[in-house]
């Protein structure tokens, strides 16, 4: 039987029990886990934000600004969408800065912070010991086939 979305759901008590559930997997598509996550979403709930500032304050700096400030100031803001919907964001408060979010423009300067959740922080760089695990593993790159070389290279 045809359901509201257009797709066949058997009618209860048929032999595939998980028939109506696999035909809302089949709405929502492979990003079922993030939608059905984002359903309880609310843009003007500061604690449900996936970018809020951690619980224990640690030194952070802003992508934009520069800035390094604890995370104790990094302000919750309402402001309008391009659609004039309100949304919050958690934001750098150094005046004139644009950085929002914790983890997305705001960092730990920490590069061995761990979240009170044990979440960790990577930044990337590359530690001594990073340097001789590289060493040994290192391997020359290949020379190109075609016998084109970098100096032939128009940009």
């Amino acid at each position: 039987m045809p359901g509201a979305s257009g797709l066949l759901i058997p009618p209860s008590g048929s032999a595939d029990p998980f028939g109506k559930l696999a035909a809302v997997l089949l709405f929502l598509g492979r990003d079922w886990e993030a939608k059905a996550a984002m359903a309880n979403y609310d843009p003007l709930d500061s604690d449900s934000d996936p970018f809020h500032p951690p619980a224990t304050s640690t030194l952070v700096s802003c992508l934009h600004c520069g800035q390094e400030y604890d995370s104790f100031r990094i302000e919750w803001r309402i402001e309008r969408t391009k659609g004039g919907q309100p949304h919050g964001f958690w934001c750098c408060p150094i005046p004139g800065c644009d950085g929002k979010g914790f983890g997305f423009d705001i960092f730990p300067v920490d590069p061995d912070f761990q979240d009170e959740r044990g979440g960790w922080f990577d930044d990337d760089e590359m530690t001594d010991s990073d340097a001789s695990d590289d060493e040994s593993t290192h391997q020359e790159p290949r020379p190109r086939v075609d016998g084109a070389g970098e100096d032939e290279i128009p940009w």
